[in-house]
């Protein structure tokens, strides 16, 4: 994967009250991404981020729902946005 296959976006986790700095592929659906994440949060965490339902992803800014089922190219996610997973 070439380096401009991903994005760097700005992750805020509320539950944790923590923010990350993440590259995501553009090719993967949000779906998969949020899968992706909630998996890595979990283990900077040591085991302690155990979401009951899987969270969606929302634009921190505008408070818009990703949409799911969209590729991450195709979601509006821009390099550097700003975003909150819930």
């Amino acid at each position: 994967m070439k380096i401009m296959d991903k994005l760097l976006i700005k992750l805020y986790v509320p539950s944790m009250e923590e923010r990350y700095n993440v590259k995501i592929p553009l090719n993967k659906k949000v779906s998969e991404i949020i899968i992706l994440l909630t998996k890595a949060i979990d283990e900077f965490c040591g085991g302690n981020y155990k979401p009951e339902q899987i969270p969606h992803l929302y634009n921190l800014l505008t408070e818009e729902m990703i949409d799911t089922n969209l590729r991450v190219r195709d979601a509006k996610i821009k390099n550097g946005m700003q975003l909150i997973l819930i």
